[in-house]
């Protein structure tokens, strides 16, 4: 289970890279992920049209990924998931650490990002400014060998959420 965790992480860590490009660089740039990428099967359009959480599959998925990233676990057990912290993220002192977990769970500055599946802030502490990235991956189930095929569906999927520093300043979303 340990190697696969360590595959999923350095998957989302690419993911994460490339959310990071589009934030720091654009769309234009040949590193930035695509919109249709980010979901199989969801074109841009479609999410974008049809975001509007009246029960289209977006719409399901966006607020499915809400309720996960603002509470981490759901009380009735209906989102299945986990937190995986980066090792920049872990070494912060404990009180730090909270104060990121908070500010991802109030993030709203999802303008770009139908599917409310990433993320980009600055976490400023006393000392210093610490930017921060996270993405929600959707897999079939805890093992996380297979992307879920029905992110939309709590019971056919199982969130997991990479939290970490960036290597570089992030351009921030209102949050």
């Amino acid at each position: 289970m340990k190697d696969v965790l360590y595959a999923v992480f350095d998957r989302l860590s690419e993911d994460l890279s490339k959310v990071e490009n589009k934030h720091n660089v654009g769309e234009a740039s040949a590193d930035a992920i695509p919109e249709h990428e980010i979901v199989a099967d969801l074109d841009y359009d479609e999410k974008v049209k049809r975001n509007d959480q009246t029960g289209d599959v977006s719409g399901k998925i966006a607020s499915l990924n809400d309720r996960f990233h603002q509470n981490q676990t759901t009380a009735d057990d209906e989102i299945k998931g986990r937190w995986i912290l980066g090792d920049d993220i872990e070494e912060l002192p404990g009180p730090t650490k909270a104060a990121i977990k908070k500010k991802v769970q109030a993030y709203s500055g999802f303008e770009e990002f139908p599917l409310h599946d990433h993320g980009a802030f600055h976490y400023r502490s006393k000392d210093r400014i610490l930017p921060v990235i996270w993405k929600i991956g959707v897999y079939q189930d805890d093992s996380l060998t297979k992307e879920a095929d029905h992110p939309e569906d709590p019971a056919q999927s199982y969130r997991l959420l990479l939290l970490d520093l960036s290597d570089t300043p992030v351009k921030e979303n209102a949050s």
